[in-house]
């Protein structure tokens, strides 16, 4: 008889949750564009109260907080002062996408730039899939039962 080892999921995403922190840390660091850096925050999703730590461009950021501004001011006359809907998440990326593209490009400089920072990153990339892969055995573990 066998006995084989599995590491728990919560392994993998710990795993990954600090490389991802990590590549930030040093991105940060290497960028000289504010609103390139990353800024991370403990959230709550809606409707839950498991707060989870998020990490969003700065970009994104002040898109948000700009569209919330815009929607908190009352309008004319003939709405009543009823607010605007707050932004959405996928409102909000249709909104940067130019900054998304200008962050990718210079992220991308950064990495050709910086062997630690690319070394971190493919790091990265290896924790992702790492987590997708137990991820995926777990499901199909969970459906051959």
């Amino acid at each position: 008889m066998d006995v084989v080892g599995q590491r728990p999921l919560s392994y993998y995403r710990k795993q990954l949750v600090e490389t991802e922190l990590a590549f930030y840390d040093m991105y940060n660091a290497l960028t000289d564009q504010k609103e390139f850096k990353i800024r991370c925050r403990i959230e709550k999703p809606s409707g839950s109260h498991i707060a989870r730590k998020v990490c969003y461009p700065q970009y994104e950021l002040t898109a948000i907080a700009y569209e919330t501004q815009i929607a908190m001011i009352p309008k004319a006359q003939e709405t009543r002062g009823i607010i605007e809907p707050l932004p959405t998440s996928s409102g909000v990326k249709v909104l940067v996408n130019n900054e998304k593209r200008a962050a990718t490009e210079h992220l991308i400089k950064l990495l050709t730039e910086n062997p630690e920072l690319l070394e971190q990153y493919q790091a990265l990339i290896t924790d992702m899939k790492n987590f997708k892969q137990a991820k995926s055995e777990l499901q199909q573990a969970r459906s051959d039962y």
